[in-house]
């Protein structure tokens, strides 16, 4: 922690929440885990149809689903609309980003989205993934600043300092909280870390992971 502000020590000790990020096809943030509208929500089109094929106006009005399936009365929340509550009640947020995807057949055979299906155009899929996650991350930032609300997030990446810098400028990292994962499996998460930790700051539980 001897590398954050007094500020950011101060919001490391805060209540916190955990949500998934999802952008629309018209690039407007939303709360939510599920990529499927009719799993989610009260939708009555395709269960074919993604949040991220859908313009915010389209969902705005759908009702959300509770566990048991029964629909709610709350809808879906924009990320602007959750920073301003992070300020109003003073919490901090971890934030999931969730990238544009392919979606599958169970299966496995790709059936919606496959230009992002990494088995069958490889890198190139994997290039519009990270471009996905890329976009989210820094349109999350975007808004938070323009809030003065940064110091209420911090975003799990799993991408290293390095691929982050090629779309963010090292002046707005230097202000934003990282939460890095780690995957032991991969061959080189040794420097992975090293490397990682040195630039990003990371933030669970009030310490360092």
């Amino acid at each position: 922690l001897h590398l954050l502000s007094r500020r950011q020590r101060q919001m490391c000790i805060r209540d916190r929440l955990e949500s998934d990020v999802m952008t629309t096809k018209d690039k407007r943030l939303v709360i939510s885990h599920d990529y499927n509208l009719k799993r989610l929500s009260d939708y009555s089109g395709s269960d074919r149809d993604y949040l991220f094929d859908m313009n915010l106006s389209q969902i705005t009005n759908l009702h959300l689903r509770k566990k048991n399936m029964e629909v709610s009365e709350y809808k879906y929340l924009t990320f602007e609309d959750l920073v301003d509550a992070l300020v109003r009640y003073q919490l901090v947020l971890t934030v999931d980003i969730k990238d544009v995807r392919a979606r599958y057949n169970k299966d496995g055979t790709c059936m919606d989205n496959c230009d992002y299906d990494t088995k069958t155009h490889g890198d190139m899929a994997k290039k519009k993934i990270k471009d996905s996650f890329m976009e989210i991350l820094r349109e999350c930032i975007r808004i938070a600043m323009r809030k003065n609300a940064l110091e209420y997030l911090a975003f799990k990446v799993n991408y290293s300092y390095q691929e982050i810098r090629e779309y963010i400028s090292a002046d707005t990292l230097a202000k934003t909280l990282f939460m890095p994962i780690v995957h032991p499996t991969r061959t080189d998460y040794l420097e992975y870390i090293a490397v990682s930790y040195t630039h990003l700051r990371a933030h669970e539980t009030g310490a360092y992971l």
